[in-house]
């Protein structure tokens, strides 16, 4: 309300610009813009309502939101248990990644060769791919269509992964912080340590075995050893430019 001493009558142009006059109120081209704006809305819609049509700062507004990728997303920090030394990675992606997804990132991130089935469980529940064949025994919901944000929900802050049954290979993993992402690529790593075990090995048992047998040039089975994995095996390898090479042919 404008004060009483600096009130003036308000004409509308056909243009729908509000013009109060020659008032001394400080705040008066602040109410025309306001004002203005508001009886163009208004007319803007009435006009779009009698024609069945969308107003065009609905329409502009809605695509430009489809089309614009989202600004933030999570940091996570997954880690592969019982193994030394510790392999870990830390990933931004968005909250809003489907599982059947995550689970193609985190094969990449980690070094797997998606050779196994998986399993991923999130506060309390049980998700994988539908297999007829163990559905029964194991109790597990479909993936498909599942979204992350929505299975964790607001309290849960970690969740597990289970990858290839035979070995048991089991990451926890770790919801960091909320941080934006990367405008060129919305999945990316950060960070991380160390490659994970060849496939295969024998779970974490089986790998320790395995180090220490590449290890020692005397070991009964060291030639057969470095053989089977390909001639050579750092255990201390990682490469954050190789992980984003592999992230960024990951189908999302």
């Amino acid at each position: 309300m404008l004060p009483s001493s600096s009130r003036s009558v308000i004409s509308v142009k056909p243009a729908f610009r509000i013009n109060l006059g020659n008032t001394r109120c400080p705040f008066a081209r602040r109410y025309e813009r306001v004002l203005t704006a508001v009886l163009r809305g208004w007319h803007e819609r009435a006009t779009c309502a009698a024609s069945g049509t969308v107003p065009p700062s609905v329409s502009a507004t809605k695509v430009t939101t489809l089309h614009q990728p989202p600004k933030y997303g999570w940091q996570l920090r997954v880690e592969l248990l019982e193994v030394t030394p510790k392999v870990w990675r830390r990933l931004l992606l968005p909250s809003t990644i489907r599982l059947p997804a995550l689970h193609r990132v985190l094969q990449a991130a980690m070094g797997w060769t998606d050779s196994h089935l998986h399993e991923f469980v999130i506060a309390g529940q049980r998700y994988s791919t539908p297999d007829p064949d163990w559905a029964d025994e194991l109790k597990q919901r479909d993936e498909r269509r599942i979204v992350l944000e929505k299975a964790l929900g607001y309290e849960a802050r970690c969740f597990d992964y289970l990858y290839d049954f035979g070995d048991s290979w089991h990451h926890v993993v770790i919801l960091e912080e909320h941080a934006p992402l990367k405008s060129d690529a919305l999945i990316y790593c950060t960070d991380g340590a160390n490659a994970c075990p060849p496939e295969n090995v024998g779970g974490a048992p089986g790998y320790a075995e395995f180090l220490a047998g590449i290890a020692d040039p005397h070991h009964e089975e060291h030639e057969n050893l470095l053989t089977w994995v390909g001639g050579s095996f750092d255990p201390h390898q990682f490469s954050r430019d190789a992980v984003n090479v592999a992230l960024a042919k990951v189908r999302t």
